[in-house]
């Protein structure tokens, strides 16, 4: 008779790969959730938007469903002198949750986030960080400064939006966000009620979509 040799059962082991359902601790000691979901995340979209951008960005907005499972960051070109009025205006386009950026604001999917008058904003970590802008800073570019850090931090999950406006801001960024991977789109510059924003955006190269605003929604999603 021959003696086979018996294979013992293997134990399955535990280890970080395993326990992709279970929560890591951060380094201040508080939940977060796994890694892996960490570094898929979900797409941060920043919109570009200057004169004649409100209509522009209504409709947008009303198009975008519910649970879009985006964070939307919009910059505009602001008198640092005037209170906006973006988040009461966005608020009714839709149900995403509107909410005016305050130093450290970290994004969160299915939400709005509007610039306040008088500042800039970057983002590095998913978290959103202001910076003041004075009477005598020459040659802000608020929407250069916000797509070039867009680009830096998320990579190919940058995603920018260029709508109605005077000037070429936003131009430089949106070529930054396609350089690390990301997408751009661009108003169809026969509909933006100042069009040299979006204009400036394509003769540049730096559109990967030229739409209606209506339409960039769905081809977003």
């Amino acid at each position: 008779m021959t003696n086979q040799q018996k294979t013992k059962p293997k134990t399955p082991e535990t280890n970080h790969s395993a326990q992709t359902g279970k929560e890591e601790k951060s380094r201040q000691g508080k939940l977060r959730p796994p890694k892996e979901e960490n570094e898929q995340g979900f797409p941060v979209v920043g919109i570009g938007a200057s004169a004649g951008g409100v209509k522009a960005l209504e409709m947008f907005f009303s198009k975008v469903p519910t649970d879009c499972r985006i964070a939307f960051v919009v910059v505009q070109h602001l008198n640092p002198h005037h209170e906006s009025r973006m988040v009461s205006i966005l608020s009714r386009q839709g149900s995403l949750e509107v909410t005016e950026i305050e130093d450290g604001t970290e994004v969160e999917p299915n939400h709005i986030y509007t610039l306040p008058p008088g500042k800039t904003v970057v983002i590095k970590d998913r978290t959103l960080h202001l910076q003041e802008v004075s009477d005598h800073t020459s040659g802000t570019l608020p929407i250069d400064t916000f797509f070039r850090s867009l680009a830096e931090d998320q990579g190919e999950k940058a995603f920018g939006i260029v709508l109605s406006g005077a000037g070429n801001d936003g131009t430089i960024g949106a070529g930054d966000i396609k350089e690390n991977g990301g997408m751009v789109m661009v108003q169809e510059t026969a509909q933006a009620e100042y069009p040299q924003m979006p204009d400036s955006a394509i003769h540049a190269g730096g559109a990967d979509f030229i739409l209606p605003v209506e339409k960039m929604p769905a081809q977003l999603l």
